[in-house]
């Protein structure tokens, strides 16, 4: 697979794939992830909703420190939060 399609997967399919495997509150906040990156990979971005877009990136970090155990946490987990800050400064990053 090329990494377009690894989007694809991480934003849409594996969501829906998780609904009968996971628990509920682990369920919640993968699928809170995959939110996270379509609102940023999109081709138009509302400048006014940057601040809720950084809101939601820092809830839904904190939701992964409650679900996952404190080995997955690495550097690459907090990049999320500064992808959201590049949008902000630079724009879309859709291609």
């Amino acid at each position: 697979m090329k990494a377009h399609d690894w989007h694809v997967v991480m934003q849409q399919l594996f969501p829906l794939c998780l609904r009968g495997f996971m628990q509920k509150n682990t369920r919640k906040t993968i699928m809170w992830l995959s939110r996270v990156f379509r609102q940023i990979c999109g081709k138009v971005i509302n400048p006014n909703e940057m601040p809720m877009y950084k809101k939601d990136v820092a809830t839904t970090l904190c939701m992964l420190e409650m679900e996952m155990p404190p080995f997955f946490f690495d550097v690459m987990t907090r990049l999320v939060i500064h992808l959201v800050e590049e949008v902000d400064v630079c724009g879309p990053i859709h291609t």
